[in-house]
Parts: C-alpha cells; sequence; structure tokens
C-alpha cells in the first residue's frame, strides 16, 4: 500500500513539474514578442535643427526595410514616433487639404509630401559654390583622409555633375567669390543660377551696386544736418576752463596779466617796463604761479560751420586768411611767408 502511495506522489510531482516549466515557457515567450514589437517599431522624432527632412527620410527608409514594415503600417509608424509639434503640424495639413483627411487616414505619400513641403530647404547652387571655394579649409588638427571626406561632402550640395560650360561656371563662382557687396550676392543668391550665365551675373551686380549709390545720394540730399553733439555727464572728458592764477606784473590773484593796471608800469628795482617791484623776478621774490585749477565743462554744444575765411593786402600780396575768434593768435602757412619774400621773424611782445 504504501509503495503505491509513493509512486502516485511520484507522478504527481513529475506533473506539477511539467506544468511550471510550460508555464515558464509561455511568461518567457510574452514579453520577448513585446520587446521585439516595441523595438521594430521605435524610431527617433525627427529634429529640424540638427538634420535635413531629405537625409531623416533617408534613414528612416532604411529603418523601414531593415524591419520588414509594411507600406501599411508606415503611416502610422512613422506618426507614432514623432514629437508632438510634427503630428499637430501633419494633422493641421490633412485638415486643410482640397478633401480634408483624418491624419489616421492619411497615406505614406501623402505624410511624404506635407513633410517635404514643410522642411525641404531650397538648395541655393551658385550660394553652395560659394561656400565651398571661400569656407572650406583644412582645420589645424584634421588629417587627410578627414579633409577629403569633408570635400565630398560639400560638394554634394554644389551640383557640379551637370556643368556643360566649364569656362562660364569658373567665371561665375570667381566673380561671385570676389565681388564682396553684400546686397550684390544677396540679389544673386535670390534667383535661379542654373540659368543665369556669367555676363547676366555681371549685370545684376552693377544694376544693385548703381541702385545702391542712387539711393545713398537721395538718402544725404534730403538729410538735414545736425550741429549738436551731448553726452552724459563725465568727468575729464571734456574742455576745462582754468582758473585765474597770480598775476606777473603786480603778484597780485583774481586778472590775467594783460588785465593788469600795472603791464606798462616800470619796476623801480631793475628799471624793467611791464611789473613793480613787488613782482619782479630779480629780487628773489617773484610770485609763484600757482597750478591752475579746472572746472569741468560737462555738456558742450556745438555747431559745425564752414570756414570763415578773408583777404588780405600784405606788401601788396592778396593773402587768404582764416578767421578764427577762439585763438591768441593768427598765423600764415609756408608758402604763403616765402610768397611775401621771406621776412624777418621777429619775437613775439606779451602785451
Amino acid at each position: 500500500m504504501s509503495k503505491q502511495l509513493e509512486l502516485q506522489e511520484k507522478r504527481f510531482e513529475l506533473q506539477m513539474q511539467m506544468h511550471q516549466e510550460q508555464i515558464q515557457k509561455l511568461n518567457s515567450g510574452i514579453p520577448i514578442s513585446v520587446s521585439q514589437e516595441a523595438q521594430t517599431s521605435s524610431f527617433e522624432p525627427f529634429n529640424p535643427s540638427q538634420e535635413l527632412w531629405k537625409d531623416y527620410s533617408d534613414r528612416f527608409f532604411t529603418f523601414v526595410k531593415a524591419n520588414a514594415i509594411s507600406e501599411q503600417r508606415m503611416p502610422h509608424v512613422f506618426l507614432s514616433n514623432q514629437s508632438r509639434e510634427t503630428f499637430q503640424l501633419i494633422k493641421t495639413a490633412a485638415s486643410q487639404m482640397p478633401t480634408p483627411k483624418n491624419i489616421n487616414a492619411l497615406s505614406w505619400g501623402e505624410i511624404f509630401s506635407i513633410m517635404s513641403t514643410n522642411f525641404s530647404q531650397r538648395t541655393f547652387v551658385v550660394r553652395e559654390r560659394h561656400r565651398f571655394y571661400t569656407e572650406l579649409k583644412r582645420k589645424s588638427d584634421e588629417s587627410v583622409s578627414e579633409l577629403a571626406s569633408r570635400v565630398r561632402q560639400k560638394a554634394n550640395t554644389c551640383d557640379f555633375a551637370p556643368i556643360t560650360d566649364p569656362l562660364d561656371e569658373a567665371l561665375k563662382t570667381g566673380f561671385i567669390c570676389a565681388v564682396n557687396n553684400e546686397a550684390v550676392l544677396k540679389a544673386i543668391f535670390h534667383k535661379s543660377t542654373r540659368d543665369l550665365n556669367f555676363s547676366q551675373i555681371v549685370d545684376i551686380a552693377a544694376e544693385v551696386e548703381e541702385a545702391s549709390r542712387t539711393a545713398q545720394q537721395q538718402i544725404s540730399e534730403d538729410v538735414e544736418e545736425v550741429c549738436k553733439i551731448s553726452q552724459p555727464i563725465k568727468k575729464n572728458t571734456f574742455a576745462s576752463r582754468p582758473v585765474k592764477g597770480q598775476c606777473f606784473s603786480c603778484g597780485g590773484r583774481g586778472h590775467w596779466r594783460q588785465d593788469c593796471n600795472y603791464r606798462n608800469a616800470v619796476c623801480t628795482f631793475c628799471q624793467v617796463e611791464g611789473h613793480i617791484s613787488r613782482a619782479c623776478r630779480k629780487r628773489g621774490n617773484t610770485p609763484k604761479q600757482s597750478k591752475p585749477q579746472f572746472d569741468d565743462v560737462n555738456n558742450v554744444i556745438s555747431s559745425v560751420r564752414d570756414k570763415i575765411l578773408h583777404d588780405l593786402v600784405i606788401n601788396n600780396f592778396n593773402i587768404r586768411f582764416e578767421i578764427d575768434t577762439g585763438s591768441v593768435d593768427s598765423f600764415i602757412s609756408h608758402s604763403n611767408w616765402i610768397k611775401l619774400g621771406k621776412p624777418t621773424l621777429r619775437k613775439v611782445v606779451n602785451l
């Protein structure tokens, strides 16, 4: 009896073990299939600031082929992997079609057309060729192979293959690289250069520069000259006015020598005209000229006018002088001094 019980227990244990193994297989099989499906449908969203739509669409086609995604599933796989902004853009474009559609009813061809319309960049061939010849320089740490790879990459957007007239194309490219005028370059880049020859590009440049000169002349004729200069308060920036110091004629303060009543007096000590004995230098008590102090003028208003000229007759020669009321002395040029016969120059006498 006991042997039969033992046999039944063993059979029961074997059955339980078999059931557990089957359950484990079922449990292990479910997540594997889910993860594969998730992996198949996962693709990074399109970011127009980091990648061109053409490059992204090429990568998406490769992803579709590698994962054997059917054409019927392509629209939903693409839409489910896009950002909220891209999804909303496609949805809005679908609603504005001649026959409005729901976004989930769009075919892959319609989605591709919407994305191409919004994100395909217009390639200016002449601009790309200009960049190819002017901006392509070898980096300091770049190998020859890396440089060659960059050259090939840059040449892809230049459309060199269909060139039928190499000489005219070389003339166009050389002219554009050397013209050094932003307005001219903008005018050329905004036209389809495939049908433009060298002469037409030169005509465009001439028209733009002539129009720019004409506009500049018109603006300069209409502008009224403003002769006011106003600056914010700033120390030690503008002209300064010296304070009156000590007079050399009388030794007093508060006036200049030319304004002194004793400027023509005769000194009783040295018998020299021009000062009194109290201010005589030969006595050893010459008044020391105090260091001028300055008050800052913190606002200057100036008016720019033409020079004031006046003709004077000197030694029977007509000499043109410039009147400068802000200067103590008046001068003539060296050529006018020769014209006057090189008169002897005399020492200036202080009044």
